[in-house]
């Protein structure tokens, strides 16, 4: 892939993070509550393409920026457009990503924190779109039939205390959340 196919590549990826990211803080509660703080995050190569994050932990809103400018409160830089798709679009990213921080191929700026938090966001972004399906039968029950199943112990739930098991009986009295429940006043501190 040439230079300029890999910079128009990394510009769309970006984009689309864009796209999802903004929408997801619009649409998705489950994304809005986790945009817990104010932050500038920058994905950037040093061949030109350049996109700003912006998340407004007041507002839980996110907004994309093109272009470099102003001072990122995290930055992730790649050498090369076609190094940061080649890193972007691996399932072996983590491990890419490491190798070329460690080569000096990919600079990170700012708190490595912030931006775990971040890819926690992509990850929520991504994962709104998703439809969440019913557990399977076997997880709602369990399966007698199971070669393994007489090696669980099933036991009746219980309704009380047996009184001949004095241990027992004697710790739970012990317990406050017992003895406030039954009229003592609750332990001050």
């Amino acid at each position: 892939m040439g230079e300029r196919r890999s910079r128009v590549a990394l510009r769309l990826i970006l984009g689309v993070m864009d796209v999802w990211l903004v929408l997801s803080s619009r649409l998705s509660s489950n994304f809005r509550s986790q945009v817990t703080r104010s932050a500038v995050i920058e994905l950037s190569s040093d061949d030109g393409v350049s996109r700003r994050f912006v998340l407004d932990g007041q507002t839980r809103r996110a907004t994309a920026l093109g272009g470099r400018g102003g001072e990122p409160d995290c930055a992730l830089r790649f050498r090369s457009a076609k190094l940061a798709l080649s890193v972007l679009a691996s399932k072996e990213a983590p491990a890419l990503m490491l190798g070329g921080l460690g080569e000096g191929t990919i600079r990170f700026e700012g708190n490595p924190a912030l931006f775990g938090w971040f890819q926690g966001l992509l990850r929520a972004a991504l994962a709104s779109r998703v439809a969440p399906t019913a557990l399977p039968d076997p997880y709602l029950a369990p399966d007698r039939s199971a070669p393994h199943a007489r090696l669980i112990t099933i036991e009746p739930a219980a309704t009380a205390l047996d009184p001949a098991w004095t241990g027992a009986v004697n710790a739970r009295e012990q317990l406050t959340i017992w003895r406030v429940a039954n009229g003592e006043r609750a332990p001050r501190g």
